[in-house]
């Protein structure tokens, strides 16, 4: 799972993590207590990546989560206010190999991320985003603004949020 405002990091992760075959649950990071625990959980994550901006939101409910997810934290490090056992992700990945990783057995119609409901009408509920729906619309927004690779484009959207994450 990816908890973490908007920032140049969140779109690395993520692409870096579906690279290698992982698909991300995108959590709005404006959940706090049983919603927040609710889609680290239904989405099965094995860890939750998330922003040292959010470390209260995540103290609060760590003690809710499953024992089994790790916990990593992205940006400013203070190990005194991250929950127990919480990892810092910058050191993992400074010591992490630098050869390439093995491509995974992913096609065109696997899933590529989750993304949630607002949760207006009860718990926010997920919603799959496979690899083909999100190539189509990249393209769509690619090519509907004649965007070139010299474009520089400002995204003030959610990137937990199709609308953002996409664009």
């Amino acid at each position: 799972a990816l908890f973490m405002e908007n920032r140049s990091q969140y779109v690395g992760l993520w692409l870096g993590m579906a690279k290698i075959g992982v698909e991300a649950a995108l959590i709005n990071f404006n959940l706090r207590l049983e919603a927040l625990v609710h889609c680290v959980t239904i989405s099965n994550a094995k860890a939750v990546v998330f922003g040292s901006e959010l470390t209260e939101a995540v103290s609060e409910v760590h003690s809710s989560m499953r024992k089994a997810v790790q916990m990593l934290c992205s940006g400013e490090w203070d190990p005194k206010r991250v929950p127990e056992g919480t990892e810092c992700l910058e050191t993992l990945l400074e010591s992490a190999p630098t050869h390439l990783p093995q491509q995974p057995q992913r096609c065109f119609i696997d899933r590529l991320f989750y993304i949630y409901t607002s949760g207006t009408t009860g718990m926010p509920k997920a919603a799959i985003v496979v690899h083909s729906r999100y190539y189509r619309m990249a393209a769509l927004v690619y090519y509907g603004f004649r965007m070139t690779p010299d474009d520089v484009l400002y995204d003030c959207l959610p990137l937990y949020h199709s609308a953002g994450n996409i664009v």
